[in-house]
């Protein structure tokens, strides 16, 4: 049974080996070199003698090196295994996974890598356009609202689309902004995306139906006058 991954003693013997073999060829090539020296005179054999001695110490600082690596990298193995071996505590157990959270708008691409979205602009989104999912509101006009905000503005290097991809989330409180972050991760990729996604969260096809059933047997109220009555069954269109 052949195992996949040698522990750190192995490669220190195999290292071992490796240098062994290499003072072996190393004293062999002295040998050589000497009897070159003698047939050829002492010039050539100093140099070559040279060459030839300067590579041990090469040979010896690989060699540390890599017993050095290998000593810190089966610390490293020792120092996990033990903190994995140590005792668990229930806080351990009960303290929350981190979690990758990331948004569910794939943001389009800025011209300008200094864009600044200021807190006085969100202040004044949220004072003027914020919806917190409630059924007394309209979805409708909440979009109305934002896109003239938005359309009064200008965000350095940024597109009116990616300007409202932008600030819409800051428009949103509560239940409505707990709905879009439990959307799924960059699965909004556009401006109509995140419409469509909207309206048919807050304004389903039932609602749709009963608006359409308000609209047709529309009548004004008694006391009511005809200003009041116009303005009532103009909000069934918001």
């Amino acid at each position: 049974m052949t195992r996949s991954n040698p522990s750190p003693r192995d490669e220190d013997i195999n290292l071992t080996l490796r240098l062994l073999a290499r003072e072996r060829e190393l004293a062999e090539a002295r040998r050589r070199s000497k009897e070159r020296g003698q047939q050829f005179g002492p010039g050539v054999s100093g140099v070559e003698v040279e060459e030839v001695k300067g590579e041990p110490n090469i040979g010896i600082e690989m060699a540390g090196n890599q017993r050095e690596a290998g000593a810190t990298q089966a610390r490293n193995l020792n120092d996990a295994a033990a903190e994995e071996k140590a005792p668990r505590t229930m806080g351990y157990y009960m303290a929350p996974l981190p979690v990758d959270i990331q948004s569910p708008i794939l943001h389009p691409p800025v011209a300008a890598n200094n864009f600044e979205i200021k807190p006085a602009l969100v202040t004044m989104i949220q004072n003027n356009a914020l919806f917190h999912g409630h059924s007394t509101e309209s979805p409708r006009e909440h979009v109305q609202r934002f896109l003239e905000l938005v359309g009064s503005l200008k965000i350095n290097g940024m597109s009116a689309e990616a300007s409202q991809l932008r600030l819409f989330p800051y428009s949103l409180s509560r239940k409505a902004l707990r709905w879009l972050n439990n959307r799924p991760p960059r699965s909004i990729t556009s401006w109509d995306d995140l419409l469509n996604n909207f309206m048919t969260r807050y304004c389903p096809t039932s609602k749709m139906a009963e608006w359409r059933k308000k609209i047709t047997h529309f009548e004004q109220e008694e006391d009511e006058t005809l200003r009041d009555a116009w303005e009532r069954y103009s909000d069934y269109f918001l």
